[in-house]
């Protein structure tokens, strides 16, 4: 009953400078982190890169791709909320 009741109000978002400047932070903190863990890779040309880091950078990088999305969906409800 009480998911019922809920999911309505979880449906609607709406979109606040606040918001949009927190999914930027995330998104230029995880391009650091992104950027590092490249450079990271290319020292380690040579050597033999583990299954463990090979799984982090992807899932650095799809955290990024998601921040992304997330970071312009926001401001274009963001647009279109003040127009």
């Amino acid at each position: 009953m009480f998911v019922t009741s809920a999911l309505p109000a979880l449906m609607e978002t709406i979109a606040s400078p606040e918001g949009v400047a927190m999914a930027r932070g995330l998104l230029y903190l995880l391009a650091v982190l992104a950027g590092w863990t490249v450079i990271s890779a290319v020292r380690r040309l040579g050597k033999v890169v583990t299954a463990l880091f090979r799984a982090s950078l992807m899932v650095v990088a799809l955290a990024a791709v998601g921040t992304v999305a997330v970071v312009l969906i926001a401001q274009l409800a963001l647009i279109l909320e003040l127009s």
